[in-house]
């Protein structure tokens, strides 16, 4: 696993020391203006103003010094590199455990300062009132992230046990950029069918900026939030991660995203439609020369290819064929793609624009973003005003995918009885859309079938890998 340091922070852990502590020394280094009754004051009426749900910034959280040497203990650290479908982070262990290595809580003076700062009672107290949560418990809950390019946390809610109150403070570079990306993402839910799901486009955004704390009240099916993907090569989105608890868990719980992930039903438009006669064991005779006149490569349409495909897809569950269409129509759709994200100005780490693509009346944008993001061709697409890109994919879906001779090869080389099928045609804008993981609320079993474009061109072939 990729580090960021080289410190480990043991499991073998002896009872930490108890010691003394007063009213005067518990904030130690957090900024006593902060505290302040006026300040306190605007800051609890402000949070409940903020858009799209309440939430503040705090500045000057500690003296510029002492947080330096909380990112340069940080950066010392293991940091475990973590990816599932919903995030991409190194994360460090949990904070809470410090005291029970004295070997670690030698190296970690800041950070251990910190947390004992951030859980006095002093600080929850103040955290209570301006956030106005009612008490909080004395639980512990924090840990170190570091976002470099490419590395994001897709949209949730937090709700997670007693979370009550969710925390970032920022560790970034002073010069942090909108469009470095890794600003916090904060999404309006809107009602659907009964339950609160998050919009499509962020709200509000909060830079990284060093020495901030931005916080929230944690809120099933209200308190959604993302991690923007970064962009910057040279930058590092570096923070400490964290929760103020409350005694029980948040009413509503139910709703929470996490649960609304696990019951997901589908969430694309459009209907189901009937294969007429289906059997895995047709006929292919005219179809195959059908497909190879529409454009699929003919290596997959020969019988014997066809027949160890179903044996690995029968032994293994998938199968990947390379280059299905031949180059011609292949080179096509491509090139329709990549002029469409030069347009839209997405890739190559670009910052981009969360309209992009919507120019065009033939595509819709299709959420909920807590579960995926992406662009739709509609079913009915005028050619007189489609964009180059809804052309080609229209073609692909209405005249080669939705065609019985494609149904029927689909049957011939898995060995499946198919009896219905749906088809979309999806475009997925580059530093935007995503799917997580989902099962399909259905009784019986379903294919998944998907025919991709990617940007990556073979220059010295000319065709599409």
């Amino acid at each position: 696993q990729s580090t960021w340091g080289n410190l480990r922070i043991s499991t073998q852990m002896e009872q930490p020391t108890k010691r003394a502590r007063t009213a005067d020394n518990e904030l130690g280094p957090i900024n006593p203006k902060l505290l302040d009754p006026e300040n306190v004051k605007r800051l609890s009426e402000e949070y409940l103003t903020k858009a799209p749900y309440p939430h503040c910034v705090l500045h000057e959280l500690t003296s510029k010094e002492f947080l330096e040497n909380v990112k340069e203990e940080l950066l010392q650290l293991q940091g475990h590199y973590k990816e599932t479908d919903l995030f991409k982070v190194y994360q460090s262990p949990d904070f809470c455990n410090i005291d029970m290595n004295p070997e670690a809580a030698k190296q970690l003076t800041h950070i251990t300062q910190l947390r004992d700062a951030l859980y006095s009672p002093s600080f929850r107290e103040f955290m209570a009132t301006i956030t106005h949560s009612g008490p909080l418990s004395t639980k512990t809950d924090m840990a170190g992230n570091v976002y470099t390019q490419g590395y994001h946390l897709l949209n949730h809610d937090d709700v997670i046990g007693t979370r009550k109150i969710s925390y970032i403070i920022y560790l970034s570079d002073d010069d942090w950029k909108e469009t470095d990306g890794g600003s916090l993402e904060l999404y309006a839910s809107v009602e659907k069918e009964g339950t609160k799901i998050p919009d499509c486009i962020p709200t509000a955004r909060v830079l990284p900026l060093f020495n901030t704390m931005g916080l929230f009240t944690v809120v099933p099916g209200q308190s959604f939030h993302a991690v923007q993907e970064v962009y910057s090569a040279e930058k590092k989105r570096v923070s400490i991660q964290g929760w103020f608890h409350a005694d029980t868990a948040p009413e509503g719980s139910e709703n929470a995203s996490l649960q609304q992930v696990k019951r997901f039903c589908d969430q694309v438009a459009g209907p189901w439609h009937s294969i007429q006669n289906p059997s895995a064991a047709v006929a292919l005779t005219d179809d195959l020369k059908f497909l190879e006149q529409f454009g699929v490569n003919p290596v997959y349409l020969k019988p014997q290819n066809i027949h160890g495909a179903r044996e690995q897809f029968q032994s293994q569950g998938f199968l990947q064929l390379q280059k299905f269409l031949k180059p011609t129509l292949a080179n096509e759709a491509f090139r329709a793609l990549v002029a469409a994200d030069q347009l839209d100005r997405l890739g190559n780490n670009q910052y981009p624009n969360d309209h992009s693509g919507m120019l065009s009346n033939q595509w819709e944008r299709v959420g909920p973003p807590h579960i995926q993001r992406f662009m739709m061709l509609r079913e009915e697409t005028d050619p007189s005003k489609a964009d180059d890109l809804a052309k080609i994919l229209s073609q692909l879906r209405d005249e080669l995918v939705c065609s019985s001779a494609f149904s029927n090869f689909v049957q011939a080389i898995t060995g499946v009885e198919v009896a219905s099928r749906r088809v979309i045609a999806r475009r997925f804008r580059a530093g935007l859309d995503y799917t997580v993981a989902t099962a399909p609320d259905t009784d019986g079993a379903r294919l998944d079938v998907s025919l991709c474009f990617v940007d990556s061109l073979d220059e010295e072939k000319n065709e599409v890998s």
